[in-house]
């Protein structure tokens, strides 16, 4: 899991770097790891029998459907200053609030489990 959250965090600073010019790039990018990555930790839930899994995938559906109004966005407006501020807002609020928080629970959970 580390792994993929530092791939994120790497592509949100190569496009930060790059400017509006790269936002259908990171778009892409975001909608292919939000489906990978997700699907990914879904099936880990399953095989531990996580007590928080609903919560979990709850979370998992309200930032797929951010990423996807984004992604009309990008469509709609292209490459502007003000969409990639909201991008680099939500792939921050994310980081914060799910990555840092609830992927850290689940992380904690399994390597109870392991020790156990």
């Amino acid at each position: 899991m580390d792994a993929q959250h530092a791939r994120i965090l790497e592509e949100l600073e190569r496009i930060r770097a790059a400017g509006p010019s790269g936002l259908e790039a990171l778009i892409a990018f975001l909608h292919q790891h939000v489906r990978s990555h997700f699907a990914y930790e879904e099936l880990l839930m399953d095989q531990v029998s996580y007590p928080e899994a609903d919560r979990h995938r709850a979370e998992h559906r309200k930032y797929a459907g951010t990423v996807a109004e984004l992604q009309e966005r990008v469509n709609r407006e292209k490459g502007t200053p003000e969409i990639l501020a909201a991008i680099v807002a939500a792939v921050e609020r994310w980081v914060v609030d799910h990555v840092l928080r609830a992927d850290h629970r689940l992380a904690d959970f399994i390597r109870g489990r392991q020790g156990a």
